[in-house]
């Protein structure tokens, strides 16, 4: 759920970016603007789907939790209109929408693949 919620943070950012800056606010968009943002947010999206298949293959998690991996593909169209709409805020609102659904179901689905693992 880290990588999740620090990417849900970090998108969000994205639409308030020229507002937050003249407000005095001070973020990674900002810091390094969307574009170079939205490979930081596709990177950290994969990396939570990369550690639920570490954790299985190291042991750490019962493979019923590898059920956690059903919304990778949605991660991943997420991912493509992120880097392809970072600077297109009408564009890349829908995917924010798709962000939140993925980080919800991820940790969701960890948590039954535990229960029916237990």
């Amino acid at each position: 759920p880290l990588f999740l919620v620090s990417n849900l943070l970090l998108i969000n950012q994205f639409p308030d970016l020229e507002p937050d800056r003249e407000s005095g606010r001070y973020h990674i968009p900002i810091m390094i603007g969307r574009k170079r943002s939205s490979y930081l947010y596709g990177a950290i999206a994969l990396s939570a789907y990369f550690w639920v298949v570490l954790a299985w293959a190291g042991g750490l998690l019962p493979g019923a939790a590898l059920i956690a991996l059903i919304p990778f593909p949605l991660a991943l169209v997420t991912i493509k209109g992120v880097l392809r709409y970072a600077e297109e805020m009408d564009r890349l609102l829908p995917f924010l929408g798709k962000n939140v659904l993925y980080t919800l179901l991820t940790p969701l689905l960890l948590g039954i693949g535990l229960l029916v693992a237990a």
